[in-house]
């Protein structure tokens, strides 16, 4: 039998498809539900709704959702997905469609077609530098999804030497992160991954690097290692602090370290965090602010106090 429907994502898709008179924001939000759906594992779903999806973003679901299967073991749909992705792509012109690409070479690592993958990224990496590094990244993914983790980390080691720009130095740190987050790889190898996603998060710049300290800190959670997820989230907190009031990512970055901090039993400081947050959010630009409200909320809720969190829903 099938699972019972989600019925706060199916309202959501209700929602995002009623957006029709902005097209870009519906499509966003609509991928953004099938995106939920899939980060459940509730694929079946996920694939039912992914023609609903709307403008170029249908490309990109279609891609991940082709990847996703392929890691719950569904070649079969996982083919049809990826077919259904590359006819949509070659419907989409502009720079939209460098944006698919880019999943679509995911997919092809993931399935163990390395050399296709390659091919796209470095393609994708040669005509923007936006893409410097993800070729890399892709290969990487699609070895360690193969369960070749030393090879996988072999690939990562060609970002090492190179003179790290900001887009570099990010896709080395998430190339590693993900290797990390690896549960069928072995414990002394994930570690291994994620003390050198913990050094080459220093060569990120700004806020970014705010972001991936976090991420890192949470997997060294993940892996009962305390200790080094304090000291990561100490390096993040310590940035987010440096930065002016009126940086508009300052409060979700709080928001996010808050999070990190109650996961690991420390609601005092999460909460400190949180107050600082508020009233940041009046920097923030209007049509951005419910969002970041939201994104508190979210951490008050982690944080064990509904009523702090439905305030700022309301």
């Amino acid at each position: 039998p099938k699972p019972p429907r989600n019925e706060a994502l199916e309202t959501a898709m209700r929602f995002a498809s009623a957006i029709t008179a902005d097209p870009k924001d519906m499509s966003g939000a609509q991928a953004d539900v099938v995106q939920e759906y899939i980060s459940l594992g509730q694929l079946d779903r996920a694939m039912e709704l992914a023609d609903k999806v709307t403008l170029w973003r249908k490309g990109v679901v279609l891609a991940d959702l082709a990847n996703a299967l392929v890691q719950a073991g569904r070649k079969e749909d996982a083919k049809k997905m990826l077919d259904k992705a590359l006819e949509f792509r070659s419907t989409v012109e502009g720079w939209q469609g460098p944006r698919i690409d880019a999943h679509i070479a995911q997919v092809y690592a993931s399935m163990g077609e390395t050399e296709k993958a390659h091919q796209i990224s470095q393609r994708l990496a040669e005509s923007d530098n936006q893409y410097a590094g993800r070729d890399v990244a892709t290969v990487a993914s699609g070895l360690a999804s193969q369960g070749e983790f030393d090879k996988a980390l072999s690939e990562v080691s060609k970002l090492e030497a190179a003179n790290p720009d900001l887009q570099q130095a990010w896709w080395r740190t998430a190339a590693l992160l993900d290797l990390a987050r690896r549960k069928s790889a072995p414990r002394e190898k994930r570690l291994e991954a994620l003390e050198k996603a913990r050094s080459s998060a220093t060569d990120i710049d700004g806020w970014k690097q705010v972001e991936a300290l976090v991420s890192i800190a949470d997997t060294f959670r993940e892996l009962e290692l305390k200790d080094r997820a304090v000291d990561s989230l100490g390096a993040a907190q310590k940035l987010v602090t440096a930065l002016p009031d009126i940086e508009t990512a300052k409060p979700a970055l709080l928001a996010n370290l808050a999070r990190v901090y109650s996961k690991l039993g420390d609601n005092d400081r999460g909460a400190q965090l949180l107050t600082q947050a508020e009233p940041l959010v009046q920097h923030a630009m209007d049509l951005s602010r419910a969002a970041v409200y939201a994104n508190i909320g979210n951490s008050w809720q982690q944080l064990g106090r509904p009523a702090d969190a439905l305030r700022l829903y309301d």
